[in-house]
């Protein structure tokens, strides 16, 4: 089996823990979708080991909130409630702040030098009209900016509950248009420039006021979505 990284970005050891960090990345990555029943079975197969780690992995990803385990039922990957994703991005907006604070202190220039090469990559998305592209590469600046910050429980916690915020789980790109995501990317640049200007109080601020945003926007997407449904 393919050496995975662990919740904690360390190679997990193991049988068990190598079968959860597989099926961990396979539901963030969208290989089962929310509500779908996953067969231990069949997974036992699929990954070529006994059910046993299976059947202890899938209680390890219940904890995490990736699963739902329902006795003499069945085991189905998640769908958040629209309670539970506003209370996954108001963390959400906590952490990165936090992060972005955290690495203001440490004068990281590589770090700095990494949210740039990311934020050419969100301009370039932004200039072709790929929004979905645009809406990965910001999540991927804010998760470089958590990393960055060198906080391992951080790093753990932002990771624990941001898996069952997977953007592509969420359809959180199909809530964007091209000016909600051009905000984002102008708001990650500010974030940027308070970095290099060493200002924890500017980075936490501008890093809060784009999670801020993207809550906002999931939140007139949600409302619009209602809208449109028959009575």
């Amino acid at each position: 089996m393919q050496e995975i990284a662990g919740i904690d970005g360390h190679p997990a050891h193991g049988i068990q823990a190598r079968v959860a960090d597989a099926l961990r990345l396979a539901i963030v990555r969208g290989a089962y979708a929310p509500g779908a029943a996953l067969s231990e079975l069949a997974l036992a197969e699929e990954l070529r080991v006994s059910r046993t780690p299976v059947r202890e992995a899938l209680k390890q990803l219940e904890t995490e909130g990736l699963v739902r385990i329902v006795p003499r039922v069945g085991t189905f990957v998640t769908e958040p409630s629209p309670r539970e994703i506003g209370e996954l991005l108001e963390l959400r907006e906590c952490f990165a702040g936090l992060a972005a604070r955290l690495l203001a202190a440490r004068a990281d220039d590589a770090a700095c030098a990494r949210l740039d090469q990311l934020l050419d990559v969100a301009a370039a998305a932004l200039a072709a009209g790929d929004v979905e592209a645009a809406a990965a590469a910001t999540s991927d600046i804010t998760e470089a900016v958590v990393l960055a910050a060198d906080s391992t429980k951080l790093a753990q916690t932002y990771r624990w509950h941001m898996n069952q915020l997977a953007d592509h789980r969420l359809g959180e790109a199909d809530a964007l248009d091209l000016a909600a995501a051009t905000r984002i990317v102008e708001g990650l640049r500010r974030v940027r420039d308070a970095l290099v200007a060493r200002d924890g109080d500017a980075a936490e601020f501008a890093m809060r006021d784009v999670a801020r945003g993207a809550r906002r926007d999931h939140a007139l997407a949600v409302a619009r979505a209602g809208a449109e449904v028959p009575a």
